[in-house]
């Protein structure tokens, strides 16, 4: 499932810790849509990666994965980043929800 597909990060002024955060005002291609897993019983977690791509100076959605994305469902992420040429992912986090 795709949660969110968002473009154009930017990385904001190094605080005075040296931190650096990247924002972004894009809510596309895919807006975020936040974890919701089912109510189970017992619950168990559902994990949630996030991952990190150099954005190619002129990306865009290939067209045969706009469909794809636009449904989040099944989303194949190898097939998307080979699509789109993103290369290897430059950063990486998850996280894990319990429903």
């Amino acid at each position: 499932m795709l949660h969110a597909l968002l473009q154009d990060w930017k990385p904001s002024a190094a605080a005075a810790s040296g931190i650096t955060t990247l924002t972004t005002t894009a809510t596309g291609p895919a807006s975020y849509m936040g974890p919701a897993p089912p109510a189970e019983n017992p619950p168990h977690p559902h994990k949630y990666v996030e991952l990190l791509y150099e954005q190619p100076a002129s990306f865009a959605v290939p067209s045969a994965q706009r469909s794809a994305v636009q449904s989040r469902m099944g989303f194949n992420l190898a097939t998307f980043s080979t699509a789109a040429g993103l290369g290897a992912p430059i950063a990486a986090n998850y996280f894990q929800v319990s429903g």
